[in-house]
């Protein structure tokens, strides 16, 4: 079984904080202004995630991918993210969405919005990213 690296809070907080913004984007009807994301807040970058990893010099033997929790979550068999592969993940069908010409939002949302509990349910500091301003859904913060 593969490692996952825990997130730090810094670069945890860098990708909740850039999905909460592109859900308010995709769900006012905002679409990508180019391949790379919304005006500003570019999506298809790596995130905090994959900062967090990329970094770690002793896993390049590796995709690092694999030691990513968002990688290693599925959701009706679909991985949550794959950066660095072929798959299809709901990342890559946000992005694949969104950058249609005439973008369908609610099912754009409807990826974005599992990208973000995932993201939400991995938090390694609820009371910090509490006084951050991030809100949680009830549905991830109960037990």
């Amino acid at each position: 079984m593969t490692k996952i690296i825990k997130i730090s809070y810094e670069n945890w907080l860098s990708s909740a904080q850039k999905w909460v913004e592109a859900i308010k984007r995709t769900e006012a009807g905002e679409p990508f202004t180019d391949s790379w994301g919304f005006d500003g807040l570019p999506i298809t970058v790596p995130c905090g995630y994959c900062n967090n990893i990329n970094w770690s010099k002793e896993f390049f033997r590796d995709n690092p991918c694999d030691f990513c929790i968002l990688h290693n979550t599925e959701i009706e068999s679909i991985l949550v993210c794959y950066q660095y592969g072929h798959g299809l993940s709901y990342f890559g069908r946000f992005c694949l969405e969104m950058q249609e010409d005439h973008p369908n939002f609610k099912i754009a949302l409807s990826y974005a919005k599992i990208i973000l509990k995932v993201i939400f349910s991995d938090c390694p500091d609820r009371k910090q990213a509490t006084k951050d301003g991030i809100i949680f859904p009830i549905e991830t913060t109960t037990p």
